[in-house]
């Protein structure tokens, strides 16, 4: 199962989220969080299989908050990127 199978349309839905586009009809709201810190952060993006640079402070949706085995959770960051972020590393933002 690839990653767009897995995660397609709640993408689509932190998209619409993101962009105020959400409507009712698209159900509860997609928890966010921030990357606490300055500075960067190396994160592991499972769709381009490669470590990427994040900075600090951005917002992230969380896509999946079941811990993978190194303790690290599935986010979409506003950067349009699907990262593993571990969940120490958030601070939670509600909704906004």
């Amino acid at each position: 199962m690839t990653w767009k199978d897995k995660y397609g349309e709640q993408i689509k839905k932190i998209i619409k989220q993101a962009t105020g586009l959400i409507t009712a009809d698209d159900g509860e709201l997609i928890p966010s969080a921030k990357i606490k810190g300055t500075g960067h952060i190396w994160c592991y993006s499972p769709v381009k299989n490669k470590f990427l640079r994040a900075p600090r402070g951005i917002q992230v949706y969380i896509v999946d908050d079941k811990e993978d085995e190194k303790g690290r959770i599935v986010v979409y960051s506003v950067l349009v990127d699907i990262l593993l972020i571990d969940i120490e590393e958030l601070s939670t933002a509600g909704f906004d």
